[in-house]
């Protein structure tokens, strides 16, 4: 369905903000691994929503393989303690 196409799309562009910003503290290092993640959820969930719409759909052979390949979701980053 296009809307998770559009979704998955939408989630990882949100995820590629800022790269101007050099200069970064432990704490923004640690506020990005945190947000990070939390897309990376968002991603998963409209993932699986994803496969689920294309099997409805009678997209049943290599479904999971088809989705997956086209849109891989990163690890995540570990979550440090605050320094202190």
């Amino acid at each position: 369905k296009r809307y998770n196409n559009d979704k998955l799309n939408s989630i990882a562009a949100n995820n590629k903000n800022d790269d101007k910003d050099v200069t970064c503290t432990h704490d923004d290092i640690r506020r990005a691994a945190i947000r990070h993640n939390e897309y990376r959820e968002k991603a998963i969930k409209a993932r699986w929503e994803l496969m689920v719409h294309r099997q409805a759909a009678g997209f049943i052979a290599g479904n999971h393989k088809h989705v997956t390949d086209t849109f891989p979701i990163p690890n995540a980053l570990p979550v440090t303690h605050e320094e202190g």
